[in-house]
C-alpha cells in the first residue's frame, strides 16, 4: 500500500483509505516515519491488526539496511514467559591462553598411563579438561550487538559500526546538515575499513591454503557467493542400445536393471560341485586383531574435526581441536583401555 499515513489530516485520499481500515477494526501499529530522507519523512510501511489485546507494540528499527526502516509487530503469545533474550553465553579463546592451557594439561596428565580402568581414566580425563577450560576460558554473557558476525570484523571495527549506527540515530532525530555530514563521513570510513579487513582476511586464507587446491576453490566460491548445488538428474539412459529420454521410460529402465541384476548375475556363475568347506585348511583361533591406537592418529583425527556447536561447553569440537597436541596421548590411552577391557564407560554411551 503506497499511502503516506502521515498525510491523514491533509490528504482526503489518505484519510478515506485509513477510515476504511478503521471501519473493519483494523488499526495501524506503526506511527513513526518508516522512510526518512534529507528532505522528507513518510510512513508508507505499516502493519494493521484487529487483535489489540495480544499486541504489545509495533516496532520500527532505525538502520541502514535499506532506505525503508524494517518494521515488525510484537505479540504477547507467551503467557507471561520470557521467550527471547538478547544475551548468550560463550567463551572467548585467546591464542595466548590456549598456549597456557596446553602447557597446564601436559603437566596434569603426567602419570595418566598408570590408570588401568576405563571408567576412572575417562572420568579423570574429562575432569582435567573441564576444570582447566573453565579456569582459562570462563563462560561470559555477551550481548548479541557486541558479537562480530563475520570473522574479519575485529572488535575495533565492531565498535565503529555501533558508533556509526548511533550517529545515524542522531541524524534521524535532529535532521541537521551538521549531523548528516558527520554521519556520512564516519559511515564512509567504516565501509572502507570493512572492505580492507575482508580483503586481508581472504588473502590470508588463500596464502594459508595455497597448497590445497580443494580448499582454495572453496574459499574463492565463498568470496563470490557461489553455492554448491550438485545435481544427479538423469536426462537420458542407454538401455540395450536404445537411448531413452522420457522420464517414465528412464525410471522403468532403472527399475528393471536393479530388480533383475541378481538373477542375471546368477546365470553367469558356473555350477560347481565343490564343497565350500574344502577351502578351509587351518582352524583360526583369533578372528580379529586390533593394533593400539597411537597418539599421532588421535591428534590427526582431532585436527580434522569440524569446529561446530556452541562454545558454552567445556569439551566441544572447537576445544578439542585447540588442545589436540596435549590430549592426544591420554585420549589414546583411554581408547586403548576400552578395547582391552572390552567395554565402553557409560559416559560415552548415547542417552
Amino acid at each position: 500500500m503506497n499511502v503516506n499515513l502521515l498525510d491523514y489530516t491533509v490528504n482526503d485520499n489518505v484519510s478515506q483509505c485509513v477510515d476504511v481500515f478503521l471501519s473493519y477494526n483494523l488499526y495501524p501499529t506503526i506511527s513513526r516515519p518508516t522512510r526518512i530522507s534529507h528532505n522528507s519523512n513518510t510512513l508508507i510501511d505499516c502493519i494493521f491488526t484487529n487483535d489489540l489485546r495480544s499486541i504489545v507494540s509495533g516496532v520500527l528499527v532505525e538502520t541502514l539496511i535499506s532506505d525503508h526502516f524494517p518494521i515488525f509487530m510484537v505479540s504477547d503469545l507467551s503467557d507471561g514467559q520470557k521467550c527471547y533474550s538478547r544475551n548468550f553465553v560463550g567463551r572467548k579463546f585467546d591464542p595466548g591462553m590456549v598456549t597456557r592451557l596446553n602447557q597446564a594439561l601436559s603437566i596434569a596428565f603426567n602419570g595418566f598411563h598408570d590408570i588401568d580402568s576405563p571408567d576412572d581414566a575417562l572420568e579423570i580425563f574429562c575432569y582435567e579438561i573441564e576444570s582447566r577450560v573453565d579456569l582459562y576460558f570462563p563462560k561470559k554473557t555477551s550481548n548479541r550487538k557486541n558479537v562480530p558476525l563475520k570473522p574479519w570484523i575485529t572488535q575495533r571495527i565492531l565498535d565503529a559500526i555501533n558508533r556509526k549506527n548511533s550517529l545515524y540515530k542522531i541524524y534521524v532525530q535532529t535532521k541537521t546538515d551538521a549531523s548528516h555530514f558527520i554521519f556520512k563521513t564516519f559511515r564512509n570510513r567504516v565501509l572502507k575499513d570493512l572492505r580492507n579487513a575482508k580483503k586481508l582476511y581472504y588473502q590470508g586464507l588463500i596464502e594459508k591454503n595455497k597448497g590445497n587446491s580443494k580448499r582454495t576453490w572453496q574459499i574463492l566460491n565463498e568470496m563470490l557467493g557461489r553455492e554448491n548445488h550438485k545435481s544427479c538428474y538423469v536426462k537420458s539412459l542407454n538401455v540395450n542400445g536404445s537411448l531413452l529420454t522420457d522420464e517414465q521410460q528412464i525410471a522403468s529402465g532403472l527399475n528393471e536393471f536393479f530388480t533383475s541384476i541378481g538373477a542375471n548375475l546368477e546365470q553367469t556363475i558356473p555350477i560347481s560341485n565343490s564343497d565350500p568347506t574344502a577351502y578351509i585348511h587351518d582352524d583360526i583361533q583369533d578372528t580379529c586383531f586390533l593394533n593400539p591406537v597411537s597418539p599421532v592418529t588421535v591428534q590427526n583425527v582431532l585436527r580434522e574435526m569440524k569446529a561446530s556447536g556452541g562454545s558454552e561447553q567445556a569439551i566441544s569440537a572447537k576445544v578439542l581441536k585447540l588442545i589436540s597436541a596435549s590430549i592426544s596421548a591420554p585420549l589414546s590411552h583411554v581408547i586403548n583401555l576400552c578395547f582391552t577391557a572390552g567395554y565402553f564407560p557409560d559416559k560415552l554411551r548415547p542417552l
